[in-house]
């Protein structure tokens, strides 16, 4: 009964569609692999899972459990702290102290 309803046009939506989007997919992570450095590659890897829990939530209105949003919040940290912005935070908070100081000094 099921195979009466099947048609090469409807094979081809429901599988070929997938996989063309899979092939691009696999295209343009090998670009990117090749043409961005390791920590931005992993970055935008991980940005993905991100993405994906955010578009489950929007989507299909489907929420995660607490376990699953301390692990994309842990996820999320070490993308920052792999990318290196608290570094900079750092070198900003420190360099402003510096000034402070020496504009201190120098006034008196």
């Amino acid at each position: 009964e099921q195979l009466q309803l099947w048609s090469p046009l409807s094979t081809l939506i429901a599988a070929g569609l997938p996989s063309a989007l899979y092939a691009l997919q696999g295209t343009l992570t090998y670009t990117a692999y090749q043409n961005l450095d390791a920590v931005t590659y992993n970055g935008l890897t991980q940005l993905k899972v991100l993405s994906s829990a955010l578009c489950c939530y929007v989507i299909l209105n489907k929420r995660q459990s607490v376990l699953q949003m301390v692990s994309l919040g842990l996820l999320m940290l070490s993308s920052v702290v792999f990318q290196g912005s608290w570094k900079d935070w750092i070198k900003k908070q420190t360099t402003t102290s510096d000034n402070q100081s020496s504009n201190n000094i120098n006034n008196r």
